[in-house]
């Protein structure tokens, strides 16, 4: 039998445990298998009912072929006998063939048997499953969620779900803590404890009794400066208003392990003392549950008892607790990839780690390995109830980020920081958020300053966080305010990629002359991550587009492959149609085919899907005829990112683009036909938000070419996920330029003025690819101005 979850995630497997994945890419044929299990169980539904659910765009014919080979597909991945068909116009799943757990769910409520009901319910049905060009499917699913989740709602539980859950409650009055790094004596094994006693009693102590401990990146950024005292305890403890701090010191001998900790009163004399004893580093676990049922004995009395361990909030392997605290060290230096090998050490060691998976996930994502990150955060999602609340909610706030819900991302950071004021990483990863999310929901990426300056508050040494104030005050043209965090980001890390990246930034923002060329030539021989960064802020902050063209071509000209010659190439392209020039533009791809032909193809027809070429028609005519003749499995893999991206995706990209300049043709019945192939191409799981939103912009193209404004700008309002931002800002396609405009088009429209001029004034703050709509956002602003008597 094949077993089939649907609730809270999408899992298909055979009998024997085999993964059916070629149906899991497939999305509209997944909703018709779900539908056919759960619409009329065991019942056989009518064709008719089936094409004007799944195929309303298509005439009688093409819908029927459409149907034909979902079928057949079907079939194919399940086995021939799972689908049953009774003469021409009925369809059913047999009997047993498929257990699926939305069905035991019913079954399970129906019988009143609620611990079933808690073990099956995961979350909404399908969440996140967009069934292109099919609006009275995606009603059924909403339906159907709906319902399921008012069944679980009875139990007095809250479903997983989308929906905003209440904030917790900030603690009240708590005492804050903070641990300032110990000294370590004796052992040279040992001494990752300066450190690492940080980190443990940060872990075990925050919200034990009335306690709360400062995050512990507050007092390890000024580790190497010597050893703490008193002074420099009180000092840290005023800037992050902790009314209490801690000395410690540990002490080996003959193998024997002592540690001593000494609470201070931030504005008095010494609390009180703890000691702790192990007669080996096994005992580590041991001797920090003592020293912390010491504290917060002291702190409240006969509390210690209700404690839990502190292998219930890390780890009880030594080996796993030592591989995080390596982690943890290379993470707060930013040695992304580093951490990642410490935490995936950590994670081996131990798998069920939660504390490991969450920072291996973040470890990734910087590094833009986007699919291992969802793997990693989805163990440490897996585990997250031994953490505290605050872990908890990081971890869960990480989680939705990674998995492209930005919006519930930024709910629970703004939670997290509203019960944690002090939490250096709730802050900053707030204000991360939001400068990478906002601009793909028609909102400045200058909203993320606030957050950014309260983290920098908590921790002056963040480079971080003066990164992105320094890019939001060149956007904002605050050259006084980019000179001084450009010098800040320098005195803390003089060495660092992103101190050459802002310095670039303020040469250019600030039109130091003098300084452009030298820095550009310290680019050439920088790594290609480093060149790509530093392009994108003087094209997106630097406030000059003729600059920043100038800039790109002695970049790119020092290109050592093909691959990254090209990609300067097409950068070009993009700042010659944002100036204007979109015969040069084209003259440019005519360059870039010799060194990546389906590069050039693919952009030059994404070119011409643009409503603003002076030559549009003809652009849309020859793209049309070159589309036709090319064989995407003729493309060649690329090597390197930011090509690499766009690998596996070169059939995708052929129906979306066909299927934009057929619309732009008049073509409205081959738009519809390309909008079908689009959905049944198979869908690689690292690109799924990228192909629902193409798929979108090409449904809300045909629905507004056909009149029907409401239902296209409803199609694009409707999305329910974010693409990762370091894949927009690499790639033309990931950008999401086209669709974005188009909502702005549409909101204009339909008279949603303001909505529409917030969607134009957010276009091109984070990807250079944007560029090209940036004048046309701002002339549709102006018209927009007008319109409300302001202009």
């Amino acid at each position: 039998m094949i077993m089939f979850r649907v609730l809270g995630g999408v899992d298909l497997r055979t009998g024997d445990g085999r993964e059916i994945r070629q149906l899991l890419q497939q999305p509209k044929r997944l909703a018709l298998l779900v539908y056919l299990l759960l619409a009329s169980p065991g019942r056989y539904l009518r064709r008719d009912t089936l094409l004007g659910l799944f195929w309303p765009e298509l005439d009688e014919e093409h819908a029927r072929a459409a149907l034909r080979r979902a079928l057949y597909f079907l079939r194919q991945a399940l086995g021939p006998q799972v689908v049953e068909t009774r003469g021409d116009d009925e369809v059913s799943i047999a009997p047993g063939a498929i257990s699926i757990d939305a069905l035991e769910f019913q079954e399970a409520a129906r019988t009143g048997d609620t611990s079933r009901m808690h073990e099956l319910y995961q979350g909404p049905l399908l969440e996140g499953l967009y069934v292109a060009g099919a609006p009275d499917a995606e009603a059924w699913l909403d339906r159907e969620r709906t319902r399921l989740a008012a069944l679980f709602e009875r139990l007095g539980e809250t479903p997983v779900s989308r929906e905003p859950r209440a904030l917790p409650a900030a603690p009240g009055g708590g005492r804050l803590l903070l641990i300032c790094p110990f000294t370590v004596r004796g052992d040279p094994s040992l001494a990752y404890l300066a450190e690492g006693m940080v980190d443990l009693l940060t872990t075990k102590l925050d919200g034990a009794g009335d306690l709360r401990v400062v995050e512990p990146r507050l007092a390890l950024g000024a580790v190497a400066a010597g050893e703490w005292n008193e002074a420099r305890g009180r000092a840290l403890a005023e800037r992050s208003g902790a009314g209490l701090f801690a000395l410690g010191s540990v002490v080996s001998a003959a193998g024997r392990i002592e540690a001593r900790i000494t609470i201070h009163g931030r504005n008095g004399p010494a609390e009180s003392r703890a000691e702790a004893r192990a007669e080996s580093e096994a005992g580590l676990f041991e001797l920090v549950d003592e020293l912390a049922r010491k504290i917060v004995a002291e702190e409240e009395e006969r509390r210690g008892d209700r404690l839990a361990g502190l292998a219930a909030r890390t780890t009880d392997s030594l080996p796993a607790l030592k591989s995080w605290l390596a982690g943890e060290r290379a993470f707060r230096l930013a040695s992304y990839f580093e951490a990642g090998d410490a935490f995936r050490r950590a994670t081996e060691a131990d798998p069920s780690f939660a504390l490991a998976w969450y920072r291996l996930a973040a470890a990734l994502a910087a590094s833009a390995l986007m699919e291992p990150a969802r793997e990693a955060s989805a163990q440490a999602h897996r585990f997250r109830l031994r953490l505290s609340e605050h872990d908890r909610l990081l971890l869960e706030a990480q989680h939705a980020w990674i998995r492209g819900e930005s919006d519930e991302a930024e709910r629970l950071y703004a939670a997290l920081v509203t019960a944690w004021p002090e939490s250096l990483e709730g802050w900053f990863l707030l204000g991360d958020v939001l400068f990478h999310s906002n601009p793909y929901h028609g909102r400045s990426i200058a909203q993320a300053r606030v957050p950014f300056e309260r983290a920098l508050a908590l921790d002056p040494s963040h480079v971080g966080a003066v990164v992105q104030l320094a890019r939001i005050a060149a956007l904002e043209g605050r050259i006084g305010d980019l000179d001084a965090l450009v010098e800040r980001a320098i005195t803390l890390s003089p060495a660092g990629d992103q101190a050459l990246v802002l310095r670039a930034l303020r040469a250019f923002r600030g039109g130091r002359m003098a300084e452009q060329g030298a820095i550009t030539k310290q680019l050439t021989e920088a790594r290609g991550l480093t060149i790509a960064r530093a392009f994108s802020d003087v094209a997106l902050y630097g406030g000059n587009l003729d600059d920043a063209a100038r800039f790109a071509r002695d970049l790119f000209a020092a290109a050592r492959s093909a691959e990254f010659k090209a990609f300067g190439l097409v950068i070009l392209a993009h700042l010659d149609l944002a100036r204007g020039r979109e015969a040069l533009a084209f003259e440019r791809l005519a360059e870039v085919e010799g060194l990546d032909p389906t590069f050039a193809l693919e952009t030059g027809a994404l070119f011409a899907t643009f409503p603003f070429l002076t030559e549009g028609a003809g652009r849309v005519a020859a793209a049309r005829e070159r589309l036709d003749r090319w064989d995407p499995g003729t493309a060649r893999q690329a090597m390197a990112i930011p090509l690499a991206f766009h690998n596996d995706l070169h059939h995708q990209f052929r129906a979306y683009l066909r299927g934009v300049l057929a619309v732009r043709a008049g073509d409205l019945t081959a738009a519809a036909l390309e909008m079908e192939s689009l959905a049944e191409l198979p869908i690689p799981q690292w690109a799924e938000a990228l192909l629902q939103h193409l798929t979108r912009t090409l449904q809300a193209e045909l629905l507004r070419a056909r009149g029907e404004l409401p239902a296209a700008l409803a199609t694009l309002e409707d999305a329910r996920s974010d693409i990762w931002f370091q894949y927009a800002v690499a790639s033309p396609f990931f950008a999401g330029a086209a669709e974005r405009f188009l909502r702005a088009e549409l909101l204009m429209e339909a008279g949603r003025i303001p909505e529409a001029i917030r969607w134009l004034d957010a276009i091109a703050q984070r990807s250079p690819f944007e560029l090209p709509f940036l004048a046309p956002a701002r002339r549709l602003r102006e018209e927009g101005w007008r319109r409300l008597g302001t202009g």
